[in-house]
This record gives structure tokens, C-alpha cells and sequence, in this order.
């Protein structure tokens, strides 16, 4: 049977680097690690973070996106900073081109590709192409949607002892010792929205404040408002709904207590993974148009009572903070890498030097799918091709040039079968 000739796409700067970098994915025992940045998701409708007009990472971002700050005032911090700045959760998005382009390359190779994603809208995991993301993919600063309270300032400081993630790695064995005693939902799993309490701020995470609980004193316009920002927080709040391990606290000890904490669920999710089920595309309210919801109190953990942060790595918080980053998985495949791809990343993260770190010390190929903005410069020691141009339109360009050497459809590479693909 005749294929069906191909649409002409117009030529992208770099493009000969394509069966370059095809050719390396078709050799059996290889591995290729990409690592996606905001520039991925923007043709999802999800603004960059840098360098443009709607920039999420702009303002007091950089000072308020931290532990300290945090601390200071948990519920302000909330209603002022992280409800201004951010959605509850991407829901209403879609994966792209680029995503799906990825999930693809994954299944078509014949050695190992890895994907890391600076991004924390899960888009990863919606593609139509089914491929093998609970193993392959890493989300290193975590998803919103999720949830996570933090260690004490006492337990933080003997950790630090420790130093950097650099000699964490080396340390593992004792930063499981020291972290026995810590709430699990501060190093090791994640609670989803459904887990939050006390139960008034749960239920505006997940579906807005309940109507009817008490005599209204609004006029008929607040209500109004009020019933316009209930639709929009409804459409904010995603994420897995299932749920396991039970907490230590039990409702009925919530409820006993007369504190901030005295209402809350029983259930503590795992590590969470998203769901496989596939996103629909619906129409989604504009990004800087959604009117954030304003909680009465702070999030709660449903384990250990505190304050509950966004599953989102802080700035000043390290990849091995939280076994959702999965610092060491990572880790590993930058030593064992021979080829890295970026795509769509400003290169202005921790994780972004540590994969040109150790491109520079093993002299292996790197690959920039990227805006003129975000061009790498090669040098001596840093083998360098940028393929310049949107990475929804290079990387399908990619994915074709890889199916076109292999010689057959989706899913006949080594990165196949397993989890995720249900």
C-alpha cells in the first residue's frame, strides 16, 4: 500500500541536524535524554516563563517562590502570592505537536530515550500516542495539582549539613536515616486536592465554597461574582482523584480538634502519577483572565497538620528535597547519556547546567530545539546544533526523519510497553 505523500513543512535553521541526531536514536544501547522546557507548552496556550510579555516568571516570583517566604504567613502567601501568580492546575490544556512528536521518538527508537521536564502542567502524560512515562519520564519540578507539606526549620538545617545535591547523591543512605521521622508527605509522597483539609478549604480547591451554609449577606451582584468564580475554580482544579495510605489522624480526631486543622479527609495519596486517560481539548479560560479563589485558611497535610505547599520545587529548595523529582533517576541518566536535547528552555535552571556540565566533560552531542532567543552557543568544549524554529514543527519534523531510518510505525522501539501505557 502507497503511503499518502507527506504536507510540506517549511524548512527550519538546523534542520540538517535532524538525521544527525535520528541516526543516533536508531543505534541499539544508546541513550538520549531530552530535556523540555516552557517553550514546549506554549502552543498549549500555557505562557513561557521567561522572555515574553506574559512571562509567569516575573515580579516578586523570584523572592516569594521560596520555603522562607512561605513560612512567614502560609495563608498569605497563598491568597497574595501563589493564587495571583499561578492556577490550581492546568486543567483545560492539551498536549501539542511537540508533546506528542516526543511520545513518539520514544516509541520509535531503538535505544533508550529519557525525557525530563522542567514543566509542571503534566502535559507530558496526555498525549494521544501512548508511551512509557512512568518509566521514562521525570517531572523535576513538579506538578501542580499536587501537594506537599515541608520538613520543621530544625529538620531542614540537619539536612543542609549534608551539603548540595551533588554530595546528597553520595549520601543517600543517610538522608534516608535522617528523614524516618519526618511527615512522609514532606519528602516522600504527594496528596492530591481531594487529601487537603481543613474540609471548607478542600472544598474551594476542588469545587468552591459550598452554597447555602450559611445566611448570605451579599447583594445580588456579589453573588453573582461569586458564582463566576466558583465556574472558574472548577476548571482550575486537576489531577489524579486516586488515593491511598492512610493517614495517621482519623476524621473523626480532625473534627475533635478545635485548631485550624479540625477538619479533614483520611486519604494520602502516593507518589502520585498521573492519570493515562486522555485529555479532551475544551475551550479553556484565558491564563492571566482566571480570578483566583481567596482561602479562608491554609491548606492543611491530613498526616502532620502543616501548612501545605504547591508540589512545585521552590527556589530555594534542592532536587533532592522531595522523592517526586526524582534526583537520583535523573541523575543517572545524565552520567550514562550520549546525547542531550533541549527543548524550549531559557537554560536558566540548576538542571539545565548539570546536563551541559556533564556535556562539556564527556564531549557528547548536544542538540537546541529552541527560538532564536533561546540559541546555545558552541564552543571548544561544548558540541552544539541549534535547530531553530517552534519545537511543535521541529520535532514532528524529527519524529518523521526517525520513523523514515527505522522504517517502521509507532512503538517499535525499545522505549515500548511497561507502565503508562494503559
Amino acid at each position: 500500500m502507497v503511503s499518502p505523500p507527506r504536507k510540506r513543512r517549511r524548512s527550519v535553521r538546523g534542520s540538517n541536524s535532524l538525521p544527525v541526531l535520528s541516526e543516533i536514536m536508531t543505534r541499539s544501547g544508546t541513550i538520549t535524554v531530552f530535556i523540555t522546557g516552557a517553550g514546549l507548552s506554549a502552543a498549549s496556550g500555557i505562557p513561557t516563563f521567561r522572555h515574553s510579555e506574559d512571562a509567569v516568571w516575573s515580579g516578586d516570583v523570584w523572592t516569594s517562590a521560596t520555603r522562607e517566604v512561605f513560612r512567614r504567613n502560609p495563608l498569605s502567601w497563598w491568597n497574595n502570592f501563589w493564587l495571583q501568580s499561578f492556577p490550581l492546575a492546568f486543567q483545560g490544556y492539551s498536549a501539542n505537536a511537540g508533546h506528542e512528536a516526543i511520545a513518539e521518538i520514544c516509541n520509535n527508537a531503538k535505544g533508550q530515550v529519557k525525557v525530563l521536564t522542567q514543566n509542571v502542567d503534566g502535559l507530558h502524560q496526555s498525549t494521544v500516542e501512548k508511551w512509557n512515562w512512568e518509566e521514562n519520564l521525570v517531572e523535576a519540578h513538579g506538578r501542580l495539582g499536587l501537594y506537599k507539606c515541608i520538613p520543621t526549620e530544625k529538620e531542614e538545617e540537619e539536612e543542609d549539613k549534608l551539603g548540595d545535591d551533588e554530595k546528597l547523591k553520595e549520601k543517600a543512605s543517610e538522608r534516608k536515616i535522617r528523614r524516618a521521622n519526618w511527615c512522609k508527605n514532606s519528602h516522600l509522597e504527594s496528596l492530591c486536592e481531594t487529601d487537603i483539609v481543613p474540609k471548607e478549604v478542600r472544598d474551594m480547591m476542588v469545587t468552591g465554597p459550598s452554597e447555602g451554609s450559611a445566611v448570605s449577606t451579599k447583594t445580588e451582584a456579589e453573588v453573582e461574582a461569586d458564582h463566576a468564580a466558583k465556574e472558574v475554580r472548577d476548571m482550575m482544579v486537576t489531577g489524579p482523584s486516586e488515593s491511598a495510605a492512610t493517614g495517621t489522624k482519623t476524621e473523626a480526631e480532625f473534627e475533635a480538634d478545635h485548631t485550624v486543622a479540625g477538619e479533614g479527609s483520611t486519604e494520602n495519596s502516593k507518589l502520585a502519577k498521573p492519570s493515562t486517560k486522555k485529555n479532551k481539548k475544551i475551550e479553556k479560560e484565558e491564563f492571566d483572565e482566571v480570578e483566583a479563589p481567596e482561602l479562608p485558611s491554609a491548606p492543611l497535610c491530613s498526616n502532620c497538620s502543616s501548612p501545605l505547599l504547591p508540589q512545585a520545587l521552590m527556589f530555594d529548595e534542592s532536587y533532592s528535597s522531595h522523592e517526586f523529582y526524582e534526583f537520583d533517576k535523573f541523575a543517572s541518566w545524565f552520567t550514562k547519556a550520549d546525547v542531550f536535547v533541549f527543548v524550549g528552555t531559557s537554560f536558566a535552571v540548576t538542571v539545565t547546567d548539570m546536563a551541559i556540565k556533564e556535556a562539556r566533560k564527556r564531549r557528547i552531542p548536544v542538540f537546541n530545539f529552541n527560538l532564536e532567543s533561546g540559541r546555545l552557543e558552541p564552543s571548544n568544549t561544548l558540541n552544539v546544533e541549534n535547530v531553530i524554529g517552534k519545537s511543535e514543527e521541529t520535532l514532528v519534523e524529527l519524529s518523521e526523519c526517525l520513523r523514515d531510518m527505522v522504517g517502521g510505525g509507532s512503538g517499535s522501539g525499545g522505549n515500548s510497553g511497561g507502565g503508562g501505557m494503559k
